[in-house]
């Protein structure tokens, strides 16, 4: 993460890094744990902890963001609304990220897996893909790029686009 750069979250839009700055875990205050939507300080550490990879005398990074708009690709809109020719373009663009793959046709065996399957872990959806974890989930981030997938704390949905996409795909793509 780096200051100035900005990271897409999900669907919902996109956030600008505004500062990154290291601290004791003993220096977070009780403030700093409510604006950061916890209802204590206590609860914040517990949560920091909670994986035993970090305890009370560690050093933390608080990250300072903010909101900005959407900054969205033209396919990256969720709505259900898709034109014919942004369905073709991302056909198109889907069918040239099959050809550069060493390993062959992955768009649509990757959508159509995630549609069968919305919400499960990709360590499960690896076992069906016949792909390394590594692999599958760097492909599902190329199509999240194109506003395809979505990623949920377990799992992956598809888009609109990505509906409509799979759909062209499974009946041929669009003329």
């Amino acid at each position: 993460m780096t200051v100035g750069n900005t990271y897409r979250l999900n669907s919902e839009g996109v956030v600008k890094v505004d500062g990154i700055r290291s601290l004791a875990m003993s220096d977070i205050s009780e403030n700093e744990a409510q604006v950061s939507g916890f209802e204590s300080r206590e609860a914040l550490i517990a949560q920091m902890t909670r994986s035993g990879t970090i305890g009370e005398d560690s050093s933390v990074f608080r990250v300072a963001f903010h909101y900005m708009s959407p900054g969205r690709t033209p396919f990256a809109d969720v709505s259900d609304h898709v034109t014919a020719d942004e369905l073709r373009a991302l056909i198109r663009r889907l069918q040239k990220m099959d050809s550069r793959d060493r390993s062959g046709s992955w768009t649509a065996q990757t959508l159509t897996l995630i549609d069968a399957n919305p919400i499960v872990a990709s360590s499960q959806l690896v076992l069906t893909a016949g792909m390394e974890t590594k692999t599958f989930r760097a492909n599902v981030r190329k199509l999240k790029r194109l506003g395809l997938t979505i990623s949920y704390e377990t799992g992956y949905g598809l888009t609109s686009p990505g509906s409509s996409g799979l759909s062209s795909i499974v009946v041929g793509g669009l003329s």
